[in-house]
């Protein structure tokens, strides 16, 4: 017979056994609490008192009891995986909920594989783990629960569009850490995993490298690989603009974890509400444009959680103050709280949960920031000298533009550990009043004026390799655009290309 946890109340009308415990407790509590009671309690109506749960502990019947009269939960570490299983299968859907938000506060690259498995977790709690997984991989690959994937699992994960690496090499040594775990049963694994990396889009000195690896060298398969993957680099290297990708999961550019979002500008003579977007590791730019949007240049664009923010400018009769804002999940175009004052050639920045409007036409000395959560601007402190057409950067650098007399493509950098400028290579082409932007660690430079002439060309700069390259074109020519990187959101693959489109170079 069950011992009972509590002491008998005659108020207390059933009994449940969980394990060799019995709850002395309340029926109506106990349906409250959840449909399964209730449910249990009519299918058995009449005299009958004492009921068992198989498969539930008596430790989470406690926490479910205590639940039920007090209406809290403690869900911990310790806890979690049993409480979630066994209130899952008791339907008392106010733990679960508990139980889910500990997951999602709790999301670590050290357990979201666990997460990921967990197929009791919501599907909330599931789809960040896997996101978390994908976009921060080279930490997850730290982790214990990497070495505990199946060979099925990793390969998944490896072969993903989604799975976001600065570098393809860094899919081999994720799989060699897997390998090494336990060499004897899964060194045969290791030609497989290879396959998956990318490495067409790797460099030819980081193949080469690769190439020299012992561990690569004495398996046939691995040096099949790799000759495979620079017969495919040559291709890729003879093809002519734009660039070109095979079908080859070698060749195929894996999802960006970033985009680069560039609305408005001046093109043909007038202002324009042209929106593209650019997928970075496809090279291509793709036209989101929203027709009922107004035309806009000149203005100020940032990204803050979830939405970018579309601030100021001229649209073609007047400085303006007002600001709308891009819904970057939903795809869709809102109003936000206008500025105190118009500002075109407005430089914007986010700063702490604000975004921040300083100066504008003409020269002004004020600045405002913006509290999202309450969509309200405040005027700050106004600045020591007057501006316009300045620039807020991370980045420390500055690009081209116009001296008075000629348009330029000389470029200086900033030390400011050292305090000095230095000149870097110029750019390709002479521009000015262009957008820049960085992202992955590269500064691109797009779109722009010259002489009389209005530019689509894209370049960017490496600091690596301390080159400028040039990158698929801008769908329209224009100036006066504004633009900012989104990153790091699980709705940018709606702005990138289809990989399944991408055109193919024919095998030669």
């Amino acid at each position: 017979m069950a011992r009972l946890r509590r002491a008998v109340d005659p108020l207390r009308d059933v009994v449940i056994c969980a394990g060799d415990v019995g709850f002395n407790v309340h029926r109506i509590i106990m349906c409250n609490c959840s449909p399964y009671f209730e449910a249990l309690f009519c299918r058995h109506a009449g005299d009958r008192t004492h009921f068992t749960i198989p498969d539930v502990s008596a430790d989470m019947m406690q926490v479910i009891v205590d639940f039920a009269y007090s209406g809290s939960v403690s869900v911990t570490e310790e806890n979690i995986q049993d409480l979630l299983i066994a209130t899952d299968y008791l339907i008392v859907t106010d733990i679960v909920e508990a139980c889910n938000n500990f997951l999602l506060e709790h999301l670590t690259p050290e357990n979201c594989i666990g997460v990921r498995r967990f197929t009791i977790s919501g599907p909330q709690a599931q789809h960040k783990a896997h996101f978390l997984l994908m976009n921060r991989f080279e930490e997850v690959v730290s982790s214990q629960e990497f070495l505990e994937l199946s060979l099925q699992e990793l390969s998944d994960i490896l072969d993903s569009d989604d799975l976001n690496v600065d570098e393809e090499k860094t899919v081999y040594e994720a799989a060699v850490r897997w390998i090494n775990h336990e060499p004897e049963q899964r060194t045969s694994h290791l030609p497989a995993l290879l396959s998956k990396a990318r490495l067409a889009m790797s460099s030819t000195d980081d193949i080469k490298t690769l190439m020299s690896d012992p561990y690569l060298t004495n398996n046939s398969q691995c040096v099949q690989i790799l000759d495979d993957v620079l017969r495919l680099k040559r291709q890729l290297s003879d093809a002519t603009p734009p660039r070109r990708f095979l079908s080859d999961l070698a060749a195929r550019p894996r999802l960006p974890n970033a985009i680069i979002f560039a609305t408005g500008g001046w093109s043909t003579d007038d202002v324009t509400n042209i929106t593209e977007v650019y997928d970075v590791r496809a090279d291509r730019w793709l036209d989101i444009t929203d027709h009922q949007e107004k035309p806009r240049c000149h203005h100020g664009t940032v990204y803050h959680d979830g939405f970018i923010y579309c601030i100021g400018g001229y649209d073609g009769r007047e400085c303006c103050n007002s600001v709308r804002k891009f819904d970057v999940e939903r795809h869709v175009w809102l109003e936000a709280a206008p500025m105190n004052q118009d500002r075109c050639f407005v430089s914007v920045a986010c700063l702490d949960g604000y975004i921040y409007a300083l100066g504008g036409l003409y020269c002004l000395r004020t600045a405002e920031r913006y509290r999202p959560e309450k969509n309200k601007w405040s005027l700050i402190e106004p600045m020591h000298v007057g501006r316009h057409d300045g620039g807020c950067a991370v980045f420390n650098k500055k690009v081209g533009g116009y001296d008075g007399n000629n348009y330029l493509k000389s470029v200086e950098a900033y030390d400011p550990q050292t305090d000095e400028w230095h000149e870097i290579p110029p750019m390709s082409t002479t521009r000015s009043n262009f957008g820049t932007v960085v992202i992955n660690n590269k500064l691109f430079v797009m779109g722009g004026i010259n002489d009389s002439d209005d530019i689509s060309s894209v370049e960017y700069y490496d600091v690596k390799t301390n080159t400028w390259t040039a990158a698929g074109q801008m769908r329209t020519a224009g100036n006066g655009l504004s633009c900012c990187e989104v990153s790091n959101h699980p709705s940018l693959k709606q702005y990138t290309t289809s990989r399944d489109t991408l055109p193919q170079l024919e095998e030669v």
